[in-house]
């Protein structure tokens, strides 16, 4: 038996079988394509010796290992800033509910201050789990170099 990698179009390649193809087993015409495909991010669709469809599968939507590590950084500067933001809501609505004199709205201010003490707390824990995917998505950086 004898197994090939055609591209069928930009976006998608195939494993079909041929009788004078490139690959002796399936197996090997399989993990080939499976790591074209990855690597130029294509749909790939397998085709049994009879000609019919075994599986098509999805990948332009992985990510390399470079493009994890990069969102990992954009993920911690964006939950450092929402930290920030947090932070500034949070002090004005302390500060506002210190000053506030009116008894009617001192319940309601009071809610809004544990509500934005609450976010807050969210955000330092989002930033903690931002601060470890980074670390886990720099060590597997290294390795790939």
């Amino acid at each position: 038996m004898s197994w090939n990698i055609s591209k069928v179009d930009q976006t998608k390649i195939a494993v079909v079988y041929q009788q004078m193809g490139t690959f002796k087993t399936f197996a090997q015409a399989v993990d080939t394509a499976v790591k074209m495909a990855k690597t130029e991010k294509l749909y790939l669709d397998i085709y049994s010796d009879q000609n019919q469809l075994l599986d098509s599968l999805n990948y332009t939507k992985t990510l390399s290992v470079q493009e994890v590590y990069q969102k990992s950084i954009s993920d911690l500067k964006l939950a450092r800033a929402e930290k920030t933001v947090s932070k500034i809501e949070l002090d004005q609505r302390k500060q506002d509910y210190k000053t506030n004199k009116d008894f009617n709205q001192a319940e309601w201010l009071k809610q809004l201050y544990i509500k934005a003490k609450r976010q807050y707390q969210h955000k330092i824990k989002a930033i903690k789990y931002a601060k470890f995917r980074y670390k886990i998505a720099k060590k597997t950086f290294k390795k790939s170099l």
